[in-house]
């Protein structure tokens, strides 16, 4: 009697631990496959990972090759706006509005170093050590990390700063040469033009001032590889040598709204992404993908895929694929792309439905390029 009642204790217990574990497998593949909205995506330097960030709140690597999910971190507690992983080191650091910043071991997926923002995470940047964050609140005051230990280094701070009631965020990239950084200035209602400042990382001291027409929107800056250039995105597409400061072309002039952009490795090609040329109803619109001749200021071609706005777009190191996230409804909001032919080659995740079960089930799509 009592072996049997051991017995039938012993199979209700490992009924319960089958039930448990096939619980937390379907949460597991429920949480992958409502990954929300897609704000950062990064390619790892020898090009076989891809990282991003999403609503979410958790920060994902990819394999870069078959979308299969490598890692999960569900540290932080909003939504992820930056990812980047660390030069020399496979280690990843991730950003997010909830003030936080976290140094992650990809060989353990464990956290190593966290350290805290006074204020929501939107635009990061590493500087040319690999070792140094640099970190944006509006446009007069960029703090200086240290992402081995967290600590905060030095700041650069503006006069100006209460001044700037009109940018709240802060738009900039940094230099190839590590020397400088241009950045969005404060803009103000009886002004005839916005600004760009060329600014020193050593003194924050301003090294150029350039003026954009009233009309044109800042919302992105991307500086070239070579460092001579800039496409400054938002309602339109304009190339500036941020040396001279002056207009080279309106790449264009048609755009709804541009949320990123990113250069090729080798400078002679752009990926702008966004509203689109011809959204109407704005946040409704198909997301867009354009694909620019540098030079000339054509479009190479469109991807057609998403179908809400595109936030994010990252070159591969080697510039044949681009990764791009966006705001995509009851599809996937991660795609990954062949630059010469613009087809996708995966997309993550993947929803499928069956005649039997009519919920969403997580499957890695791979396409043969």
């Amino acid at each position: 009697m009592n072996r049997k009642i051991v017995v039938s204790v012993a199979i209700i217990c490992l009924f319960l631990l089958s039930f448990f574990q096939f619980a937390e497998t379907k949460a597991q593949e429920t949480n992958d496959t409502n990954i929300g909205f897609v704000y950062a995506v990064a390619f790892s330097p020898d090009g076989k990972q891809i990282a991003l960030g999403s609503t979410d709140s958790r920060v994902r690597v990819l394999d870069a090759e078959t979308g299969k999910q490598l890692h999960v971190s569900p540290e932080h507690k909003s939504s992820v706006k930056f990812v980047k992983f660390i030069p020399k080191e496979n280690h990843l650091l991730s950003a997010s509005g909830d003030n936080t910043a976290y140094v992650w071991d990809l060989t353990s997926g464990r956290q190593i170093h966290s350290f805290s923002f006074g204020r929501g995470t939107f635009l990061c940047g590493f500087l040319l050590d690999g070792k140094t964050l640099m970190h944006g609140q509006g446009s007069s005051l960029y703090d200086f990390w240290d992402i081995t230990n967290g600590t905060l280094i030095r700041s650069i701070k503006q006069q100006n700063r209460l001044r700037d009631a009109f940018e709240y965020q802060s738009v900039f990239d940094v230099t190839p040469d590590g020397k400088s950084f241009l950045s969005r200035g404060a803009y103000k209602t009886e002004d005839k033009f916005r600004l760009l400042r060329l600014r020193s990382l050593v003194t924050g001291k301003d090294i150029k001032r350039i003026k954009l027409p009233k009309k044109d929107t800042i919302e992105v800056i991307k500086i070239s590889p070579d460092g001579k250039t800039a496409l400054i995105g938002g309602n339109k597409i304009s190339l500036w040598n941020i040396t001279t400061g002056k207009l080279i072309r309106y790449i264009s002039t048609l755009e709804k709204g541009v949320r990123d952009i990113a250069f090729s490795p080798d400078g002679k090609t752009a990926v702008s992404v966004g509203f689109g040329t011809g959204a109407e109803g704005i946040e409704n619109s198909p997301g867009s993908i354009y694909l620019w001749d540098v030079k000339t200021g054509k479009m190479i071609r469109e991807f057609v895929g998403h179908n809400r706005p595109v936030n994010t777009v990252a070159f591969s190191p080697d510039g044949t694929k681009i990764v791009t996230g966006g705001n995509d409804v009851r599809q996937s909001p991660l795609r990954v792309w062949n630059v010469a032919t613009g087809k996708e080659i995966f997309i993550f995740p993947r929803f499928t439905k069956t005649k039997e079960n009519d919920t969403a089930q997580l499957n890695i799509y791979v396409e043969k390029m």
